[in-house]
């Protein structure tokens, strides 16, 4: 998976981290995984050798904002995520990027 981690302004968050998790139950099939953004708030981390029927609970979260959270399919590749933080008064917004099988 890979994509960006925006503020509500559209501004890269640079130093967030985003974390790649199993949803609950599929703990023994997968591990989690964290990386943090670039100084252009992209990010890649890798979903590993998970099943296919596995999926994943993605995390980003950066100090003075709202953690967002999104459950992603594990048996696609997801490129162009863009997830927004806002402001710890604000409401969290994801934009959905590509997908392919």
């Amino acid at each position: 998976m890979e994509g960006v981690v925006v503020d509500d302004a559209g501004a890269p968050v640079p130093g967030a981290t985003v974390t790649l998790r199993p949803q609950p139950g599929q703990e023994k099939v997968a591990f989690p995984r964290s990386v943090s953004t670039d100084e252009k708030g992209c990010f890649r981390v890798s979903q590993g050798h998970a099943p296919v029927r596995c999926n994943f609970i993605v995390e980003a979260k950066n100090e003075g904002y709202r953690p967002t959270t999104i459950i992603v399919e594990g048996c696609r590749v997801h490129r162009g995520v863009r997830i927004v933080l806002m402001p710890e008064r604000g409401e969290p917004r994801v934009t959905p990027g590509r997908t392919k099988h």
